[in-house]
């Protein structure tokens, strides 16, 4: 069954959230279940393999003037994993392959590794914070690839595919910017500053208040400089920086230092500009910061709290509507601190998963509208994967309909679409209305 569904429709109906209300603590008491295969069963093969592991490729300069060397990271959640229970301990095996394909679809390269890994308790099997990460590299000549990679799971033999189209066309000439990577700490040699990796999740761990920014490029002789410019979501433009570069020896390589002092906000957008004599070519990454008690999957916290709409009590809703810019993240805070499950803990496992769910519908069930406001977007948010999906074409009504079973809760949602351009309604009444 497939799961790139398309939602555009709103939720009118006050009596529908009400009864959804009502079910939230059990579509949440799934919650570990849910988080457990975090997406890998029942979906698309795309969306799967999206969320059983990440692939992350970046192009930087090589030694030789024809040829740039490009990194790349697998990253392997251990919920993706099946681990088995060995003595004391729990331990999963992997094998993962990389395969860089030319334009014309002749493989260039081809990598295999074989690992296992070993926790010692069984909450590391399933935390979201727990990853299996290794790197390789390879040199190529400007061009068009194709990566596709695949883990297979030595126990139960699943296999999760991969594939990301690489251009590299576009770094010839004779100045030349790679983009630029956002790094952070993490112990062992990445291929960078020893105890720094490129980020390779949705935000940034950073360490005494500073992020650190790796650029490489290839210049001609005589005077450059990059100009970086920071803006953020919200706050605008923040901090303007030029650094001349030497370019006597063509290729270069220079770290950043961004301080703490300038990075105001959770998201942020990097501008380089590589400029020399008459030539200039730019780049740009996003990037958010980890904020300690906020999911890594919020970019902006006004966004955020309307997606609470599902949860938020009436009394809440009163708070936040009479509340100013600056007293909504006390809020957002203190209504998360009051729904959450461990509240000792390092992280609100509860908002994680919630904001996790929201990611999701909007990569999934978006159309004329972000996903997560369309109907399956609201009950993907509140209940999770389904345990089963049934879909009907009815040729007499020209109508499509869609039933989520979820077994484990004993309830069932039909969604129908009336025209045919994936406008799925919620049918389905709840508690016999």
């Amino acid at each position: 069954m497939a799961w790139n569904k398309q939602g555009i429709n709103k939720i009118s109906m006050d009596k529908k959230l009400i009864n959804l209300l009502l079910l939230f603590s059990f579509g949440f008491s799934l919650f570990f279940h849910s988080a457990a295969f975090g997406g890998r069963a029942r979906e698309n093969e795309n969306s799967k393999n999206n969320n059983t592991f990440v692939l992350v490729s970046y192009p930087i300069v090589h030694e030789h003037i024809d040829s740039l060397r490009v990194f790349v990271y697998f990253h392997i959640p251990h919920s993706s994993l099946q681990f088995i229970k060995k003595e004391s301990a729990f331990q999963a095996g992997y094998e993962a392959n990389l395969s860089v394909q030319d334009k014309r679809g002749m493989q260039k390269i081809h990598r295999v590794w074989k690992d296992s890994v070993l926790v010692e308790d069984y909450s590391g099997t399933v935390s979201p914070r727990r990853f299996v990460t290794f790197m390789t590299k390879f040199a190529v000549i400007p061009g068009e690839y194709r990566l596709l990679s695949d883990v297979m799971d030595l126990d139960t033999r699943d296999i999760a595919e991969y594939s990301q189209d690489l251009d590299l066309s576009q770094y010839t000439g004779e100045v030349i910017l790679y983009p630029p990577i956002i790094l952070e700490d993490r112990n062992g040699d990445w291929g960078f500053t020893k105890g720094k990796i490129p980020v390779l999740t949705k935000a940034v761990a950073r360490s005494a208040g500073e992020i650190t920014v790796h650029y490489s490029g290839r210049v001609q002789s005589g005077n450059a400089k990059i100009m970086t410019v920071l803006d953020s979501k919200g706050e605008g433009n923040l901090w303007k920086h030029e650094q001349s570069i030497n370019g006597e020896d063509n290729n270069f390589t220079l770290k950043l230092t961004i301080p703490d002092s300038v990075l105001k906000g959770i998201k942020f957008s990097l501008k380089a500009f590589l400029i020399q004599k008459n030539n200039s070519v730019s780049k740009s990454v996003d990037f958010s910061l980890k904020k300690a008690g906020i999911s890594t999957f919020i970019s902006d916290i006004s966004d955020a709290i309307e997606q609470m709409r599902y949860i938020l009590e009436d009394d809440e809703k009163l708070e936040l509507k009479n509340s100013n810019r600056k007293e909504r993240e006390k809020l957002f805070r203190s209504f998360w601190k009051k729904r959450d499950p461990t509240p000792n803990g390092f992280q609100n496992e509860l908002m994680e998963e919630y904001y996790r769910r929201v990611h999701y519908a909007n990569e999934h069930f978006t159309s004329f509208q972000p996903g997560w406001k369309s109907d399956m977007g609201m009950i993907y948010i509140l209940f999770g994967v389904p345990d089963d999906v049934e879909r009907i074409n009815s040729h007499s009504e020209r109508k499509v309909f869609e039933a989520w079973h979820y077994l484990e809760i004993n309830r069932n949602f039909t969604f129908v679409d009336e025209n045919g351009f994936g406008d799925f309604r919620l049918q389905t009444p709840f508690f016999g209305y």
